[in-house]
C-alpha cells in the first residue's frame, strides 16, 4: 500500500516549544502507540494527521507510531493504515533503526514486506551522504538560531522585569524601550532577534 498524500515531520524536539495541550496530545499518541492501542492511535491521527511521523516530544527513543507497530508485531493492516496516512518507512529512531530493522530484530516477518522502503529516485551513496551532511548542517544552524531566539526572549523578559522594578518607570522606559528616544536622541534598544 502506498502513501496517499505527502507527509511531514515537524522537526520539533523540545517540549518547551509546545503549549501544554499539544504536549498532552502528543504524549497520548506516544503512550497509545507504545501500548499497542491502535484504535486510540488512529483516533488521534484522524484529528492530527500531521503527527503520524512524530514520537514523544523530548523522548529519547525517537519511536514514531510505525516503529511501535514494528516493535509490537502489529497486524499488517495497522502498518498499511499508518503508511497510507503518511508514515515514513525510512524514518530512523534515535538508535538509527528504521521500522523494518525493528521488525527484523524482533522476528516479526509478516511485517517485512510492507515495511520495506520503496525508493522511487535512487541516489549514489556518496551523493546521499553529501545531501545528508548539508541537511544536518542546516538543522544544526537553525537549532543554534532558535537557541539565540530563546536567549533573546529570556533577555527581553529580564529587561522587562528590571523596568517593572525600577523606581522611576518613565526613566527606565526611556532608557530601554526602542520606541522612546532620550533627550539626547540616542536610542538604546532592547535585544531583538529575528
Amino acid at each position: 500500500m502506498e502513501q496517499n498524500k505527502a507527509s511531514k515531520w515537524d522537526g520539533v524536539t523540545l517540549r518547551s516549544s509546545y503549549k501544554g495541550h499539544l504536549i498532552a496530545g502528543r504524549d497520548e499518541l506516544a503512550d497509545a502507540a507504545r501500548d499497542g492501542a491502535w484504535s486510540t492511535v488512529f483516533e488521534l491521527l484522524e484529528e492530527h494527521p500531521e503527527w503520524v511521523n512524530g514520537g514523544r516530544v523530548g523522548g529519547t527513543s525517537g519511536y514514531a507510531p510505525l516503529h511501535q507497530a514494528a516493535w509490537h508485531g502489529a497486524d499488517v493492516s495497522v502498518v498499511h493504515r499508518l503508511i497510507a496516512r503518511g508514515a515514513w518507512r525510512t524514518l530512523r529512531t534515535a538508535q538509527g533503526e528504521r521500522a523494518i530493522d525493528i521488525a527484523t530484530r524482533r522476528g516479526h516477518h509478516p511485517l517485512l514486506a510492507p515495511l520495506t522502503p520503496v525508493i522511487h529516485h535512487p541516489l549514489p551513496a556518496g551523493t546521499l551522504r553529501s545531501i545528508q551532511r548539508h541537511f544536518h548542517a542546516l538543522i544544526h544552524e537553525r537549532a543554534a538560531d532558535s537557541s539565540v531566539i530563546e536567549a533573546g526572549d529570556q533577555l527581553t523578559d529580564e529587561l522587562h522585569a528590571v523596568i517593572r522594578r525600577s523606581s522611576s518607570r518613565e526613566s527606565a522606559v526611556s532608557r530601554f524601550h526602542p520606541r522612546r528616544v532620550p533627550a539626547d536622541h540616542s536610542v538604546i534598544a532592547s535585544p531583538t532577534f529575528v
